[in-house]
């Protein structure tokens, strides 16, 4: 068993120094990592509620084991980042995330509201749980503005935000 754990983390260190090369669409996949970083990252107690969910959407999105876990580990690179003491800011991240999305304006199809939506019901601080639902209000407005073809779901921010307290208390 110890071996298999050995192999894990050897296979994990060797994919983040090589991923570029080794994870196809490796671009597609660090934007998702950043998307669910952003909206993870204004609650301070990341626990096992968001881990869940991160898991289960990115076996949702990923068929792929290997990918499935590429990506979380890619989150939490992210998340690392942020907390780190003069890392990335979630303003900087967010100013990433509108470069990419200038640069390959495919990758707003990658932003899922209903994928990045559970994860608001996990954070328990209202005043952390209405920053989030801004940041989603931003995804969804920059997917608008790139994808006619989009339809927004977070169509009155009150709504959403009562139906949050709702579901919390």
């Amino acid at each position: 068993m110890q071996i298999r754990k050995w192999i894990h983390n050897l296979k994990h260190h060797f994919l983040r120094g090589f991923r570029e090369v080794f994870i196809h669409h490796h671009s597609s996949m660090e934007f998702r990592a950043k998307l669910f970083a952003l909206i993870i990252a204004p609650n301070e107690k990341y626990a096992k509620c968001e881990a869940e969910i991160l898991k289960h959407n990115s076996e949702l999105i990923y068929e792929d084991k290997t990918r499935s876990e590429a990506l979380i580990n890619l989150t939490n690179e992210y998340l690392s980042k942020i907390n780190a003491p003069n890392g990335l800011g979630i303003d900087q991240l967010v100013a990433d995330i509108v470069k990419d999305l200038k640069e390959y304006r495919r990758f707003a199809t990658k932003i899922d509201i209903n994928l990045l939506l559970p994860i608001q019901l996990c954070t328990l601080d209202d005043d952390d749980a209405l920053y989030q639902l801004r940041i989603l209000e931003f995804l969804e407005r920059r997917r608008a503005e790139i994808d006619p073809f989009y339809t927004p779901i977070l169509k009155g921010s009150r709504d959403v935000a009562l139906k949050v307290q709702q579901v919390k208390h």
